[in-house]
């Protein structure tokens, strides 16, 4: 009859075993991490994509309204700008309404910066004003009113900063929330188009 011993085990395998298990509490937590980073880092990019998006449907529809309410003279932009903030709140952004986050729409009855433009601010998340160059570079004045010049283009500007918050929490740390910003011009152009356009720079007074 034989009887077969068990094999013992050797410091040294108990030592690689205890090593191997070491390295998985140590890594495994630390791939779990960036998996989920990654996915976040998604999340923000389709977030400024919507963003981007909702903000270019806004300005378009600014600046449609705008030019032809203003073809046989200066108007009050306050409509025009309604219906820039209508046509972003029927955006959303990760399922989220998307707004433009200013009830006052920048909007200056008054005159503010660039008279017929109605502007309470350069800075604003709505900015009317003129295209005044498009060779060598293209310029953007809030302070122009396109009404005055043939050779200028009706142009909206529309800025938006939207609050993500982020899906994770690590022991009670979390990454966010995040801001993501976007920035567009939106022109009618010589063929009475709307359409985005890149700015090169923006005038200042």
């Amino acid at each position: 009859m034989t009887v077969s011993m068990p094999k013992r085990r050797t410091p040294a395998r108990c030592l690689r075993r205890g090593i191997s298990t070491l390295w998985l509490i140590v890594f495994f937590p630390l791939a779990v991490i960036g998996l989920l980073m990654t996915i976040e880092t998604g999340r923000l990019w389709l977030a400024r994509m919507e963003v981007e998006d909702a903000l270019e449907s806004a300005v378009l529809a600014a600046v449609i309204e705008w030019g032809d309410h203003d073809e046989h003279g200066p108007h009050s932009t306050l409509p025009a700008r309604q219906v820039a903030a209508d046509f972003a709140e029927s955006n959303t952004v990760l399922g989220s309404q998307f707004s433009l986050g200013d009830a006052s729409l920048n909007h200056n009855p008054g005159g503010g910066h660039g008279r017929g433009n109605q502007n309470a601010s350069q800075n604003g998340v709505l900015v009317f004003g003129a295209i005044t160059q498009i060779q060598p570079t293209v310029v953007f004045d809030p302070g122009v009113d396109p009404h005055d010049d043939d050779h200028h283009y009706y142009a909206v500007l529309g800025r938006a900063a939207f609050s993500v918050p982020s899906q994770y929490n690590f022991g009670g740390f979390s990454p966010g929330p995040y801001t993501v910003s976007a920035q567009t011009v939106a022109i009618i152009d010589n063929d009475g188009r709307a359409r985005v356009i890149r700015v090169d720079s923006i005038a200042t007074p």
